[in-house]
């Protein structure tokens, strides 16, 4: 399948499910984004699971998104239940709108849900000449920097930056683009190895029922625990992360979101904050500035591997030879094409 069939899947998928235009463009576009980074998790294979939520009507399809309060460069929303990928596309696009404004914007929102990863949104911002970060707090899965237990989420965050690296500089043209979790590893990780019947690579970064340490990824995904990378700096940047979304938005904090059917829905807040680079600095000195530092890089280590650098040769792979997805999401993308009655 050529990405452009695919967006064009998700798109009338989307938009089969009830979704109006403006809001399925944007919802695709965060699918497609996160799909191109060639993870194999926290993409396109998430979309049943988002059609389904929509379908029996416990996540809206096209929520209302309210303002909560405003001042300045500064803003917080209700996303009325909405899926994440709209609520924090959403909130990055605000952010970049006050930005455009006074240099500087941060939005933040509540009553949102699960939204992939933090990479799409990061790019979303980079390609526009935006220094966009984002966070959201999840369902507490991760213990402290001691004992065991899920008493916080793993929090992701990201950023993205523009950049000015050529051919010569070490490879096409990318935007700097992180990505990462504040446990060593992820959910969609431990559960990719599950799948794949792997070990985790090392015991640290997992947790068993009893607190110990284990390579095995069911025990950690059954009652055990991620453990907080680099032990307390992950913890404290959990919370850190855990203030700037829920704290500001006002909404569930970490076992708050354990208080509904299913646990988690409608209780993820996320923020965006974007950076208008223009307005302090000429971007093009900028780009030149990012294409110098990753020279240094390549030049005093040149198999080091720059953030974002990997998921563009992705992009650049699919773009080119297209997406091989799996028979079995195929199979349950070509029933739910069915159940809505579009032609694939």
């Amino acid at each position: 399948m050529n990405v452009k069939e695919l967006e064009d899947l998700i798109g009338r998928l989307l938009t089969g499910v009830g979704m109006n235009e403006e809001n399925a463009r944007l919802v695709t576009d965060i699918f497609v984004k996160a799909t191109l980074r060639g993870v194999g998790h926290h993409d396109v294979y998430n979309l049943p699971d988002r059609l389904e939520l929509i379908h029996s009507g416990r996540v809206e399809a096209n929520p209302h998104i309210e303002l909560v309060s405003g001042h300045g460069a500064a803003a917080t929303y209700d996303g009325g239940g909405g899926l994440g990928e709209l609520c924090c596309g959403f909130a990055m696009d605000r952010a970049m709108a006050l930005a455009r404004e006074h240099a500087v914007g941060l939005c933040a929102i509540r009553h949102s849900n699960h939204f992939l990863g933090a990479a799409p949104y990061a790019e979303r911002a980079a390609e526009r000449g935006f220094l966009g970060l984002v966070y959201t707090n999840t369902l507490p899965a991760m213990a402290g920097p001691v004992g065991g237990g899920r008493i916080i989420g793993n929090n992701p965050m990201g950023y993205g930056a523009p950049t000015g690296v050529r051919p010569e500089d070490g490879g096409e043209p990318f935007p700097l683009i992180l990505d990462i979790a504040m446990a060593y590893t992820s959910w969609g990780n431990i559960n990719e190895w599950i799948r794949t019947g792997q070990k985790i690579p090392r015991k640290l970064w997992a947790k068993d029922a009893d607190g110990n340490p284990t390579d095995d990824p069911a025990k950690a995904l059954h009652g055990g625990t991620a453990t907080p990378m680099a032990e307390h700096k992950g913890f404290g940047l959990a919370i850190m992360n855990e203030l700037l979304t829920a704290g500001l938005a006002g909404g569930e904090m970490t076992d708050e979101l354990l208080q509904v059917e299913p646990a988690g829905l409608n209780t993820h807040s996320q923020a965006a904050l974007a950076v208008d680079i223009g307005k302090l600095i000429p971007l093009d000195a900028f780009r030149e500035r990012t294409a110098r530092m990753v020279r240094g890089f390549k030049s005093a280590l040149p198999e080091v591997r720059m953030p974002g650098e990997r998921s563009a040769a992705s992009r650049r792979r699919f773009l080119e030879d297209g997406i091989e997805l799996s028979g079995e999401l195929e199979g349950r993308l070509d029933d739910w094409a069915r159940r809505l009655g579009i032609e694939r």
